[in-house]
């Protein structure tokens, strides 16, 4: 017995769209450096001068500015001098110093309007450590502050927050 079955072709087609828009936006992160810093009259470095300079930042009070972490680095312009300074009263409970890229952190969250404790209050040249031939040829001596500042978003920690930002570079 012989039986023929006959089929025809059936096509199906099963499809499905979705879209799905999302606005995203910027958190605005605004700090400041403040210093207490005189006017003052030169000072011979054999004095072994102590220069009153106080390092702060401050985060904008402005209403858009996000909690931040920061972190700060101290240059100074002639190793003649910058290896013969000392930063009074450098404030190791709230700030740590990173050796590796030379900035000191702030270990707390920094909200809008908020300023950190000073990194330090004052400079003091050790005299006896700066190299006479060196500070010879110099007239001024420049202490630069850098700052840079990191959204805390959801970071708990500023070391988790800064170790992210050096991933993603």
């Amino acid at each position: 017995m012989l039986s023929l079955g006959i089929s025809s072709p059936v096509n199906a087609y099963l499809t499905h769209n979705q879209n799905r828009s999302n606005e995203i936006s910027v958190g605005k992160n605004e700090t400041t450096i403040t210093e207490d810093f005189p006017d003052i009259t030169p000072i011979p470095y054999t004095d072994n001068p102590t220069i009153q300079k106080v390092v702060r930042v401050y985060s904008s009070n402005d209403p858009d500015n996000v909690d931040c972490y920061v972190r700060v680095r101290v240059l100074e312009s002639n190793s003649a001098y910058g290896n013969a300074m000392e930063y009074c009263d450098l404030d190791t409970a709230n700030w740590t110093y990173n050796a590796y890229d030379d900035f000191y952190y702030y270990h707390h969250i920094l909200s809008p309007g908020e300023e950190t404790t000073p990194l330090f209050t004052a400079i003091k040249v050790l005299g006896a450590e700066v190299d006479p031939e060196e500070a010879e040829k110099l007239q001024h001596v420049w202490i630069d502050v850098y700052e840079e500042s990191i959204q805390a978003g959801e970071y708990t920690s500023y070391q988790d927050a800064w170790n992210a930002m050096s991933v993603s570079e």
